[in-house]
This record gives structure tokens, sequence and C-alpha cells, in this order.
């Protein structure tokens, strides 16, 4: 999967759906961020799982200090996901 991260989008096989809702409305600005907030869990849920995949495969190569820092990575993008589940119970809260 390659990324192009000097942009702020790339590509990812998608699961949801990006249209306007029923009658052609827009999302509310708190449906949307909730919906985007979601999306960026998933994400980062993703690539965890190919953090973790890389980090084994360092270590299998006896590059662990490399492994290593990768799980590290692995470890950090867990704890902005839970900032982004904190952010999600707030949005939903409102609603």
């Amino acid at each position: 999967m390659s990324h192009d991260h000097h942009s702020t989008h790339h590509e990812h096989p998608h699961h949801h759906d990006h249209s306007t809702r029923a009658g052609g409305r827009e999302p509310a600005a708190d449906q949307k961020l909730a919906m985007i907030l979601e999306h960026w869990i998933k994400h980062n849920e993703s690539h965890v799982s190919a953090y973790r995949e890389w980090a084994q495969k360092a270590a299998e190569l006896s590059l662990h200090d490399a492994g290593a820092r990768i799980d590290e990575a692995a470890d950090l993008t867990l704890a902005a996901n839970r900032k982004f589940e904190e952010a999600l119970r707030k949005v939903r809260q409102r609603g």
C-alpha cells in the first residue's frame, strides 16, 4: 500500500458511503465529524496491524532495535486512536 504523505488525502479501500444523506442533504457537521473520526480510527487500526507485522519481520532479520521502534510507533498510533475515540464519544454525547 503506497502512501503520499505530502497531501492530506490518500487512497485506501473504503467501506463507507461518502454520498449525501437521504433527501440529498449533506450530513450535519457533527455527524460528519463523527464519520471522520470513525474513519480515522479504522484507518489507524489497519496501520497498526501492518506495523506489528513489520516489527516481527524486523526481529526475524535480527533488526531488533528497528522492530522495537516500529512496535513503539504502533503503540503511539493506538494512543492516538484512544484520543479519537474520546473525541467521538464527546461528539455522540452532544447528539
